[in-house]
């Protein structure tokens, strides 16, 4: 490690450019990364769970499944969807 402070300051023209090499080219390697701020995420599957501590399959079924089930209705690409109402 010495070493390498010793050169650095008998030859510190070298070392300034240098150093402004390696950031030049990590500028330009920056700007030909592609970057996706939102990038397209296609899901297979979502789950939704929901619990509702006291009620009935039948009263989850009325008041949290059916209403939710015709929200999502009204996304794109929804090709099929299924639902379960059970106690656990």
């Amino acid at each position: 490690m010495r070493k390498i402070f010793e050169f650095s300051v008998r030859q510190p023209m070298f070392v300034n450019l240098l150093t402004v090499l390696i950031l030049v080219v990590g500028i330009m390697t920056l700007k030909s990364l592609n970057l996706d701020v939102f990038p397209d995420v296609t899901l297979d599957i979502v789950l939704v769970t929901t619990d509702y501590s006291g009620a009935t399959p039948q009263e989850m079924e009325k008041l949290i499944t059916i209403p939710l089930e015709k929200e999502l209705k009204e996304v794109d690409d929804i090709k099929e969807m299924s639902s379960a109402s059970i106690e656990v």
